[in-house]
């Protein structure tokens, strides 16, 4: 990839109760920021409420401003109730 492009991927949380939850999704640790200070990785939507037995997809987008190997990003997926 080189610097200025932006790539997407997505993945889907799947609410396997009976009743729907919140979610948020929290950056525990990452690697190497933007020059920029935009952050290099970015996740839509970053909380919402899945339906009871249903399925939400959520996209990541990354877009780096300087090349490094140093990007990362542990993502925590939290329901807090």
């Amino acid at each position: 990839m080189l610097v200025g492009e932006t790539a997407e991927k997505s993945f889907t949380i799947t609410n396997v109760s009976s009743f729907p939850v919140n979610f948020n999704l929290d950056s525990l640790v990452s690697g190497v920021e933007n020059i920029s200070k935009m952050k290099p990785f970015l996740f839509q939507p970053s909380q919402g409420t899945i339906a009871a037995q249903s399925k939400y997809e959520v996209k990541i987008i990354f877009q780096p401003d300087h090349a490094s190997n140093e990007y990362f990003d542990v993502l925590l997926v939290d329901i807090p109730n």
